[in-house]
């Protein structure tokens, strides 16, 4: 059951591809468990019927079940995956993966058993089961592994619905609303998610296709897609 409170302390040739990055020292979070696995009983408490908020800091730790080690396992496998997929192919790590990367290859536990983490990683760590869900359902959509490369440009597009996404920032929340045109090019509009017209955003684009115009700037990260700057939307008639 506690699979995640081991794998931390596992040393491989894997984890020795980050070892090269040095910890930060600030004050410490001590636990029997895991920051990660707080984070994954903070995330299913937060997002239940009836919600319950708590920081890393405040979480009670007897109301974490079988189901948050389950959670920080497949959080823990699919970042590191990534992140070793990336330090293979030889690109740069962006501070936050630096970070993350650190986090996840290095062992916070004791001759106790217990965790000591620096409070550097508790935001972090509290936002990973976000990420962890946004990312896995932005691979679904990117499935199809078209390679292509593409330019910016200005002008119109039509556009289909696919599936919208909830982002978290530090401290904003963002709907991410993705489309694709008649090549299979990805498209994406990022909303606040307590934009007033959410709903009447919604009911478009659920029932209609859509006509953008607009500039359409390329995003290439982990995925490839376009994002829109100063654009207009009307409904495409049929």
């Amino acid at each position: 059951m506690a699979k995640i409170q081991n794998v931390y302390t596992t040393k491989s040739s894997i984890t020795d591809l980050f070892m090269d990055i040095p910890e930060k020292k600030h004050a410490n979070v001590t636990s029997e468990y895991h920051l990660l696995v707080i984070a994954c009983g903070a995330y299913r408490l937060a997002n239940q019927e009836n919600p319950l908020i708590y920081s890393i800091e405040a979480f009670p730790t007897k109301k974490i079940q079988p189901v948050d080690f389950e959670l920080a396992d497949k959080v823990k496998d699919y970042y590191s995956k990534k992140l070793t997929w990336l330090k293979i192919k030889g690109k740069n790590l962006t501070k936050f993966r630096k970070d993350l990367s650190t986090f996840l290859y290095t062992s916070f536990d004791d001759e106790t058993g217990r965790y000591t983490t620096p409070d550097y990683y508790s935001g972090m760590a509290y936002r990973l089961p976000y990420f962890y869900d946004y990312d896995t359902k932005l691979d679904e959509i990117f499935s199809d592994k078209i390679p292509y490369d593409f330019l910016p440009f200005v002008g119109s597009k039509v556009l289909h619905f696919i599936k919208r996404l909830h982002r978290h920032s530090q401290r904003t929340g963002f709907f991410d609303y993705f489309f694709v045109d008649e090549h299979n090019f990805k498209y994406c509009i990022s909303l606040i998610d307590d934009n007033p017209c959410i709903s009447l955003y919604e009911n478009v684009v659920n029932k209609y296709p859509i006509v953008v115009t607009g500039k359409f700037k390329p995003v290439k990260q982990d995925h490839n897609y376009y994002s829109l700057e100063k654009y207009v939307m009307d409904i495409k008639h049929m």
